[in-house]
């Protein structure tokens, strides 16, 4: 007979956040690879008016010594989205730098208030790069 695993909630709910983001889904060599970590503990908000709601604490940590340049947002397949910087919908046109940047330098972390099912997406870059909005390491341009 197997064991039967039993894995709390917040943990499945951490889950589908365990890796970095990338146009392609992201593989456990991928995250291992990357020089930033993230961490997302999401907890059930205590007012019951929101209880579709709830509280994220969404911690990256830097496992390189060089400083990296994070981007991260957030997405949701049927919610519109209105409080953290919220991921660009694909569209034809080229992609830009990402805006907010944060430097980050071993660990850096953010709390919000998101609906259940949120989808957090985040690349990180080296300082002679800045991350794109489809997130992607862009080379800083030099000037001549």
């Amino acid at each position: 007979m197997r064991p039967v695993i039993r894995v709390p909630a917040a943990v499945l709910l951490s889950l589908p956040f365990a890796f970095p983001a990338s146009p392609f889904l992201a593989t456990a060599n991928a995250a291992i690879d990357s020089c930033v970590a993230m961490h997302v503990t999401a907890n059930a908000v205590a007012n019951r008016s929101q209880a579709n709601l709830q509280h994220f604490r969404i911690s990256f940590q830097n496992r390189c010594e060089a400083q990296r340049v994070l981007y991260w947002c957030v997405e949701h397949a049927s919610k519109p989205l209105y409080a953290a910087p919220i991921c660009p919908r694909e569209s034809g046109r080229q992609a830009t730098t990402a805006t907010p940047l944060y430097a980050i330098d071993r660990q850096r972390e953010f709390q919000w208030v998101l609906p259940q099912g949120t989808r957090i997406r985040y690349v990180d870059c080296e300082t002679a790069a800045l991350p794109t909005s489809d997130l992607r390491c862009e080379p800083i341009a030099r000037p001549r």
